[in-house]
């Protein structure tokens, strides 16, 4: 069988091929058919949908879908959640609460069904310019990303759906022995990996095909420390270009990770590129500055010159001046340079002449005397000076201009990068870590309290409550053959301390008692009752006297990306630059948010936090003691 010429692959890879989408169905048709759907939010700017599932066996969990693009369950925080636009509002009507009970491919192309339990679906074209619609169950459009006309179809309300072209069905192994003209359905790096893993390119095609479906692994590819490509399989053809291929727990931790290190390359590149735009355009205006004020000292010296050199040859110049004026009156113009030394030129029209002196020619208005000649030019000198002075401070100002907008391009790099990041499940709740790394979280409310109790407390754990009526249940996880020290013992007793109604009290310290996980219980005496949030603890507790209500705050690095956090001041310390106190005040979290962004900003700080990212770990009415 002859072979079929396979073109190299583009780099880096932008969206699933049809390959793709089969291996992510595969991956996840379980965990995707007899989930609910709880929510959906839309970051419109990219065209990227969040759908919140309430799954069997996996709790709630979010699916990412951008059209043209990709569909991926992701723990990355992209979206905004607390904002829902007409566009959201809508989509929650037609789908929410509904139960999906098919995930399907149609044929062998990009193109995602989602099929809902009352007949309604969700398509997502992952082909390009592809949008994500939602039929009724007559296949009637009820919503679409985007509503257009193209030469082969229309998209909008209230018409059926109408398939873009398509591919049609995957080839079998058999159809392609001896034809290889069906190969050209498949995606080109599959063509590739399959031509570098044998010479029989249908067996190599469908080992990988197999591998890509049944493996349910994911791989990333990276060329100079950036992602560049991913796949269900295992791109050795990359690694034979060098490639670096490392592979993921599973498929969707691939695309997850992949996207997201793309996505934030690509927003800190395009913020990058037009905060560099403006620097360029001030250096040329600086360049323009720099030119006009050139010329305004050129000018101005020049008069100053020949203010001089009248002032020096005052009694000549007043000669030369009376000698002109008599000849005017007496045979006009033209005999001036013959009748008068020193006159080189005239100016009839003007009233002036002009003179030399020295290797100086100066300009005389005849109808001036010398000291009024004098005045005038250095009036004039004085006033390029000036014009001279405002340019320079104009190029001062631009120079500014230019080092605050690289600053603000640091800024908003970091900004991207803060905004764009991996959310973990524990950041729902008040969290932070102690200086041995052991997870510390707290409920921010009753609910979130019996939450944490409920789904998080293990027997070795630890439970922190502030010896107060109000306070948040406080954990502290134990890895599992780890002792905890007293200096986690201390981290995890601020937060239950800081997180507490003495907070608000404005109490200087609180004492906190510690259990164990097996010690609290949500089972009352008989004949009690025990309300939301509230738990009994049985046997002896440990107490830590007197903590501080001092909250360390600053900001960490993790997995590349900085995060802003909270803790006692070594634990801050320990993880990260540490960057001031909150202490019990009078100011609202919102305010507090507000003053630490400004105040990083004034002092050039390198990661500027969100603002619901800082109110979310402020524990009440606070006032700052910085040390940036």
């Amino acid at each position: 069988m002859s072979q079929p010429v396979i073109k190299e692959i583009q780099l880096p890879k932008k969206a699933f091929t049809a390959l793709d989408l089969k291996a992510w169905i595969s991956s996840n048709y379980e965990k995707v058919t007899g989930s609910y759907i709880d929510n959906v939010f839309l970051l419109p700017s990219e065209k990227i949908f969040l759908i919140k599932l309430r799954t069997r066996g996996y709790g709630v969990t979010d699916v990412l879908l951008q059209p043209a693009v990709r569909v991926h369950f992701t723990e990355m925080k992209i979206v905004d959640k607390s904002s829902a636009s007409p566009e959201v509002t809508r989509m929650r009507q037609l789908i929410r609460d509904k139960k999906i009970i098919d995930v399907r491919q149609v044929g062998f192309d990009r193109l995602l069904e989602i099929v809902l339990h009352d007949g309604f679906k969700i398509i997502v074209e992952l082909l390009p310019r592809g949008e994500l619609i939602i039929t009724d169950e007559k296949n009637v459009i009820k919503y679409s990303s985007e509503y257009k006309e193209m030469k082969d179809r229309k998209i909008s309300i209230g018409i059926p759906y109408q398939y873009p072209p398509l591919a049609g069905a995957m080839p079998s192994k058999s159809d392609c022995i001896g034809n290889p003209e069906v190969l050209k359905v498949f995606p080109r790096d599959l063509l590739l990996e399959a031509r570098s893993r044998g010479d029989d390119l249908c067996v190599s095609l469908w080992n990988v095909i197999s591998e890509a479906i049944e493996a349910g692994k994911g791989y990333i590819v990276y060329q100079d420390d950036k992602p560049v490509y991913f796949s269900p399989f295992r791109p050795t053809f990359l690694e034979k270009m060098g490639l670096v291929v490392t592979e993921m727990e599973n498929l969707d931790k691939a695309i997850d990770v992949y996207f997201y290190k793309l996505m934030s390359e690509l927003m800190v590149s395009a913020e990058t590129r037009r905060l560099q735009e403006a620097i360029d355009k001030l250096a040329k205006t600086i360049e323009s500055e720099k030119r006009r004020a050139e010329g305004y000292l050129e000018k101005a010296m020049e008069y100053k010159r020949m203010a001089d050199s009248i002032l020096l040859n005052r009694e000549w110049v007043e000669e030369v001046l009376d000698c002109a004026k008599e000849e005017i009156s007496k045979e006009g113009w033209e005999s001036l340079i013959h009748k008068c030394k020193g006159i080189i030129k005239t100016q009839p029209n003007e009233g002036k002449i002009t003179i030399k002196i020295n290797d100086l020619e100066v300009v005389l208005d005849v109808r001036l005397t010398a000291k009024e000649l004098v005045t005038q030019y250095y009036d004039q000198y004085k006033k390029y000076k000036q014009k001279h002075e405002k340019a320079l401070q104009a190029i001062a100002d631009l120079e500014n201009k230019i080092k605050e907008q690289k600053i603000e391009l640091e800024k908003r790099t970091s900004e991207v990068l803060m905004g764009f990041r991996k959310t973990y499940w524990y950041e729902r709740y008040v969290w932070s870590f102690t200086r041995n790394k052991l997870l510390i979280i707290a409920g921010r409310d009753s609910q979130q309290n019996e939450s944490l109790v409920r789904k998080y407390l293990e027997k070795n754990d630890l439970f922190f409550h502030a010896d107060i009526q109000g306070a948040a249940a406080t954990i502290l996880k134990i890895t599992p053959g780890v002792e905890p020290k007293t200096e986690d013992i201390h981290d995890a007793s601020v937060i239950a301390a800081c997180f507490s109604k003495a907070w608000k009290a404005g109490l200087a310290s609180i004492d906190v008692f510690y259990v164990t996980g097996e010690q609290v219980s949500k089972t009352p005496p008989s004949g009690e009752y025990i309300v939301t949030g509230s738990f009994m603890i049985y046997g002896k507790k440990n107490y830590v006297k007197n903590v501080p209500l001092q909250l360390a705050f600053g900001v960490e690095i993790m997995e590349g990306y900085a995060r802003f956090t909270i803790g006692s001041e070594d634990s801050v310390k320990q993880r990260g630059d540490l960057l001031g106190y909150l202490l019990p005040g009078e100011n609202p979290p919102s305010k507090i948010a507000k003053r630490i962004r400004k105040r990083l900003r004034e002092v050039n700080y390198r990661y500027i936090p969100s603002q619901s990212e800082i109110e979310k770990l402020v524990p009440g009415p606070s006032k700052i003691k910085f040390i940036v």
